[in-house]
């Protein structure tokens, strides 16, 4: 095994551990057919669907809940925030 694949599988099982201790702040996403399948510890199961309407507005719920889920998203009294914004060509 070379030190590079070494040193990825000791990255890999460092942070499967860190994984399993730290439950409390996992989500398991699964991009289904028509959406995605969210998963939080101790939480009922979220759907995203599609909207047929709006091919972005499912990708763009599914960053906004992982912002809101780990609060990256911060308040509006933070001197800097993320954002999910929407870019329309012109």
């Amino acid at each position: 095994m070379s030190g590079n694949s070494q040193m990825k599988v000791e990255v890999e099982r460092d942070f499967e551990a860190k994984v399993s201790e730290n439950e409390e702040w996992q989500l398991l996403i699964t991009r289904v057919e028509n959406g995605y399948y969210i998963k939080a510890p101790n939480e009922q199961p979220y759907v995203i669907q599609e909207n047929e309407n709006d091919v972005l507005k499912d990708h763009e719920e599914l960053l906004w809940y992982i912002m809101e889920y780990f609060n990256f998203g911060g308040t509006k009294h933070d001197p800097e925030r993320l954002r999910v914004v929407r870019e329309k060509k012109e």
